[in-house]
């Protein structure tokens, strides 16, 4: 039986890179360092990576129906404007803890995006 190969897609030197979202309207993959701070987006071979840098750390991300992300960061949710690299607080969690944080999200089949927290 073959093995299956496996090869790094991208080496971005991230200090916690997690969340890949695969982006089939602009067919590119989003990700996110949590503990650098940034939102990353690359082509589908790695060649090409937009990286954003962002206030609180991001945790998770979702795509929105407008072509913008949603990214739970911090004790937030954002709306994050690809374009323009603007990001928007929409939500807070109500969490007052400063060492608390979101962490990963997921949307499910009804278009919520749930999220977790994380005590640091």
């Amino acid at each position: 039986m073959d093995r299956p190969s496996v090869k790094v897609f991208r080496n971005c030197g991230d200090a916690l890179g997690e969340g890949p979202l695969w982006d089939a309207a602009r067919n590119c993959l989003w990700w996110v360092d949590v503990a650098g701070r940034y939102i990353h987006r690359a082509d589908t071979v790695g060649e090409t990576i937009e990286t954003f840098a962002v206030e609180h750390a991001p945790a998770a991300l979702a795509l929105a129906d407008d072509g913008t992300l949603v990214v739970a960061a911090g004790l937030a949710w954002y709306r994050f404007d690809p374009a323009t690299g603007g990001l928007d607080r929409i939500a807070r969690t109500g969490v007052k803890s400063p060492a608390m944080r979101l962490n990963d999200g997921v949307v499910d089949e009804r278009g919520r995006f749930w999220t977790g927290t994380l005590h640091e």
